[in-house]
């Protein structure tokens, strides 16, 4: 999550509540720099901000050998549970055709009896 809108959010609050109190002692002191220097502050601390307040990237995970020879094994067993259910559907459609030809079978010798 990007942290730098909410900073910048709190640097130019800050920075107007200064500006509203300083703006009614400028002529009081006779700094009349004195806004210009809390503007230009609360700009450079907005800078500061974007330019290297970046977040920080994720640390990438490390390639573990037991993380990889696991990951290995269960693309393997994915596999073959996809072949058992493929001969698993193959012998079931033989079932159903043998099942299929007895029946013929018996139909065919009780017409001919």
């Amino acid at each position: 999550m990007d942290h730098r809108p909410g900073v910048t959010r709190s640097i130019w609050r800050c920075g107007l509540g200064m500006l509203f109190l300083c703006i009614p002692l400028v002529p009081l002191t006779g700094f009349d720099f004195l806004p210009m220097g809390v503007i230009g502050g609360a700009a450079l601390g907005t800078l500061g901000v974007w330019m290297f307040g970046k977040p920080a990237a994720p640390p990438k995970p490390e390639k573990d050998p037991v993380l990889i020879e696991m990951q290995r094994t269960v693309a393997s067993l994915g596999e073959r549970l996809e072949n058992v259910e493929v001969l698993n559907r193959f012998e079931e459609r033989l079932a159903r055709e043998a099942a299929g030809a007895s029946a013929e079978r018996e139909r065919a010798m009780e017409r001919s009896a």
